[in-house]
């Protein structure tokens, strides 16, 4: 446990969040200092924490059992530092439940659909309402609020489609998702940015902010250069592969073994002479190849004889280092393996190891930030499923044994650790 000072100290954090989009958001506050409780339902826990959907197949050792609500990697990366509850907000008891909770935290996040939180009760001017003028209310959406795609529903490989980014990676006949949900993590920053604006604006004046996310403009916010040159243009950009529109070669090329991979990309003349030198390919040489432009117009022969060139290697890391070393820009395409084991991220404090009671002992990835010198602590593991529900109940809402009982019997919380999921999970 660290006595480090945080930013975010002191602040409490309503988190009603699941997936990543949300849990994202609400993990960077809580590596801030912030104390984040998770709320999850008994009849829908986080979809990650489950074994609802092939997500979600993701153990130690690939093995769930003996506890397979709590075992989960990707719930457990995305959900340390986080206290957890299960109440079902639906029944009278549990949304009076939450209401109390309301009064001592000053931020609500959640990632359902647009109008749920309303007609849970929970919407900003009922939370203003419940906390205070300086309640800040965060909505996440597929698409927004407002306009005709408002109330629709979707995922990260839904959102990132509707930026039209597959369509600047992949080929003209196979467009290309950066993953299945790449869009989910930006929405995440783009969010917790939003709720340190906001919280600022709160200490500063008094009031908070009602706050809505599209994770479709969120991502749009990151190839905003695209929109502007098509603005202009006669044809859509895109359909570039791994080529750059004023750089060559630039691209992926395989080495021996066709399993290694690396990336090499000359943007400027003296990068491409450092990479004649290096390479000592023939044609390099040629005088035609100065300069940029008649580089882009030969690249496709540029890209084949750099990739004759890559295959006639084996070790990736030796070929990065020479390349490097003479002045070109150069990395290893990395598989998760490589990245979990790199010595840099592994030195510089990016990982920590965190004590799971079921899991054991694992590395888990920090975030993206250094303040003053070293990374955001990563403090606690995951919570369990239901493991604060009475911790939380007692110290913010005054709930004592009997009435914990009581609401346990009939099925308003959930008491963990050590309890099952009996819901239906998934998406």
């Amino acid at each position: 446990m660290t006595s480090r000072v945080l930013p975010l100290d002191g602040v409490c954090v309503l988190d009603m969040t699941q997936l990543w989009a949300g849990p994202m958001t609400t993990r960077m506050l809580a590596s801030f200092g912030a104390t984040v409780i998770k709320v999850e339902s008994p009849q829908r826990p986080d979809s990650l924490r489950t074994l609802g959907s092939d997500l979600a197949q993701r153990f130690p050792d690939g093995e769930p059992e003996p506890d397979p609500e709590n075992r989960n990697a990707w719930f457990n990366t995305q959900n340390h530092d986080k206290l957890g509850v299960v109440i079902d907000v639906k029944q009278p008891r549990g949304l009076r439940l939450i209401e109390s909770l309301a009064k001592h935290c000053q931020i609500l996040v959640s990632n359902a659909r647009a109008g749920v939180m309303d007609r849970l009760g929970l919407g900003y001017d009922r939370y203003v309402e419940l906390r205070g003028e300086d309640a800040i209310v965060v909505e996440m959406s597929a698409f927004g609020a407002g306009g005709s795609r408002g109330r629709l529903a979707g995922f990260g490989a839904q959102f990132e489609a509707a930026t039209g980014a597959p369509r600047l990676i992949g080929a003209r006949e196979s467009p290309v998702l950066t993953g299945f949900a790449f869009g989910d993590p930006v929405g995440g920053l783009v969010s917790a940015t939003a709720v340190a604006t906001a919280y600022y604006q709160a200490r500063r004046t008094g009031r908070g902010a009602y706050l809505e996310t599209s994770l479709v403009e969120a991502y749009m916010s990151m190839i905003g250069d695209v929109f502007l040159d098509a603005s202009a243009a006669t044809e859509s950009t895109g359909w570039g592969g791994n080529r750059h529109p004023a750089a060559a070669p630039h691209g992926i090329y395989p080495l021996a073994d066709q399993r290694a991979y690396i990336a090499i990309g000359v943007g400027t003349d003296q990068q491409w002479q450092n990479l004649v030198r290096c390479t000592g390919i023939a044609s390099f040489a040629s005088p035609e190849l100065v300069d940029t432009a008649a580089r882009l117009r030969a690249r496709e022969q540029l890209d084949s004889a750099l990739s004759e060139w890559t295959s006639k290697h084996t070790e990736v890391s030796a070929l990065v280092g020479e390349l490097q070393q003479a002045g070109v820009p150069a990395a290893p395409v990395a598989d998760s393996g490589m990245v979990a084991r790199d010595e840099f991220l592994c030195s510089s404090g990016f990982y920590t190891a965190l004590e799971h009671p079921s899991t054991g002992r694992h590395p888990y990835p920090g975030l993206p930030y250094v303040l003053d010198g070293s990374h955001m602590p990563l403090r606690n593991p995951a919570p369990r499923w239901g493991e604060h529900t009475d911790q939380v109940l007692r110290e913010f809402a005054g709930i004592d044994e009997e009435e914990l009982t009581s609401l346990a019997t009939d099925g308003v919380i959930v008491r963990g650790p050590g309890a099952r999921i009996e819901a239906a999970t998934g998406w």
